[in-house]
């Protein structure tokens, strides 16, 4: 799996309490970090955008945010319409059993372009390490929203997905699209961007953000495993089944 780290660190500055004429005002500038590469783009001054003639209290906000961008890219060794008709009995598997539920929202058919569009919340049972218990509560059920959109006159099959547990914490937005190979087999690529925000805490985002990254490769690793156990169970032994004379 490749990485891609950056930080954004917001600085918000207001008055408190604002001038009439400036109720409501707020500056705000982010200086952006990544690596690799190294990138500092330094924003103009704060103080700049404060007009001289005020010399009322400044309250400063700093919000953190650590992002992490994974990409992965791997073959099944089965035809995309194999692959796409897996999609929807990937679940449940014995390699990913903390996802326990799968709810269809809604399912549509585009008339003109035959793309089938389908959302979905996943219910995932994990256990969470007692410090993110402790300092965000929640509980070991987590829920995901999934969107996915299947084009069969194109042949490609894209799956978005994000958390809607802990968001106001974290994010991790997951991308994965299926499409043929030149050899028959089908391309599975998955990219994901995990943002762990947090006010003034560094430590504290660096630390869920390495857990959340973690987390999601192991998860990603399992969910492989159990798709092409499904693929397999539904495929290879269909095939060897005799043909009925």
């Amino acid at each position: 799996m490749q990485h891609t780290y950056a930080t954004i660190i917001r600085i918000a500055a207001k008055w408190d309490p604002p001038p009439p004429t400036l109720t409501g005002f707020v500056v705000v500038c982010d200086l952006h970090l990544s690596f690799p590469p190294l990138i500092v783009a330094s924003p103009r001054p704060i103080l700049q955008a404060v007009p001289p003639s005020f010399s009322l209290p400044l309250v400063v906000d700093f919000t953190t945010t650590i992002k992490c961008t994974i990409s992965l890219a791997v073959y099944y060794d089965h035809p995309w319409s194999h692959v796409v008709i897996g999609m929807w009995h990937k679940y449940p598997n014995p390699h990913c059993t903390h996802v326990v539920t799968v709810d269809v929202l809604d399912r549509t058919v585009d008339a003109q372009t035959g793309v089938i569009r389908t959302e979905r919340v996943l219910g995932c049972k994990q256990k969470a390490p007692a410090w993110i218990v402790k300092l965000f509560g929640g509980s070991e059920d987590a829920f995901v929203r999934e969107i996915s959109f299947v084009d069969p006159a194109t042949q490609t099959a894209t799956i978005t997905s994000v958390n809607l547990s802990l968001s106001q914490f974290a994010t991790c937005y997951e991308s994965i699209r299926y499409s043929p190979a030149a050899d028959g087999r089908t391309t599975f690529v998955q990219t994901a961007e995990i943002q762990a925000r947090m006010a003034v805490w560094r430590s504290v985002a660096d630390r869920l953000e390495h857990w959340l990254v973690q987390r999601f490769e192991q998860n990603a690793q399992l969910g492989k495993m159990g798709f092409t156990d499904v693929l397999r169970s539904m495929w290879e032994t269909k095939e060897q089944q005799p043909v009925p004379a």
